[in-house]
């Protein structure tokens, strides 16, 4: 997962000086068949970030960035090294399989277009403590928005944290506030929304 977010950061930093003055982001956000982990994705362009965010027992084996390419209307694939990814995303929806492992048998996912009105998303934040992600999802804007999130610090050997909302989820214009475990301590941190670059 360490590979998966440096090829994240990696991406952005090719892509961005190639990118339109004002690419359009493409955000859907769904869950995982048989699991209790959500996805998200983001496609700029043809540069994408999928996000899969465990809970639990499923936090430390379903939690993964996964940096990559997608052309609507084609199959994609995706890996990080560990899980890999397949999958289609047409302009209103995306599904697919996710393998965690290699040992692990895939399951199927869905995500859909986040509707206007909500604050549905994928909220990412990287700097020199790690990388903090958020899938949100609200169905309606009368439905009431449910966050899961990951944390991924940057010592090599640290595990994968929980991110905790605060709530009720509110999306300011610096992002999404959530507590971000640090250390044996916490913090503070506002996510924005994620962009495929």
């Amino acid at each position: 997962m360490l590979l998966a977010r440096f090829l994240w950061v990696g991406a952005c930093l090719v892509s961005c000086s190639n990118a339109s003055p004002n690419p359009i982001t493409y955000t859907y956000v769904g869950t995982v068949d048989g699991s209790n982990a959500v996805v998200g994705l983001a496609v700029t362009g043809s540069n994408a970030n999928l996000f899969f965010c465990g809970t639990g027992a499923t936090l430390s084996t379903q939690t993964h960035w996964i940096p990559g390419t997608v052309t609507f209307g084609e199959t994609f694939n995706f890996t990080d090294g560990t899980a890999t990814a397949t999958g289609t995303a047409s302009t209103t929806q995306a599904s697919g399989t996710f393998t965690p492992t290699p040992s692990a048998q895939p399951l199927s996912w869905s995500a859909n277009i986040v509707v206007t009105g909500t604050i549905a998303g994928v909220y990412d934040e990287q700097n020199a403590e790690g990388n903090a992600a958020l899938v949100v999802l609200q169905p309606t804007s009368e439905a009431t928005p449910v966050g899961q999130g990951g944390y991924l610090p940057a010592a090599v050997t640290s595990a994968v944290l929980q991110v905790t909302p605060y709530m009720p989820l509110v999306l300011t214009q610096q992002g999404i506030e959530v507590n971000v475990p640090i250390g044996g301590s916490s913090a503070t941190w506002f996510l924005p929304a994620a962009t495929g670059n």
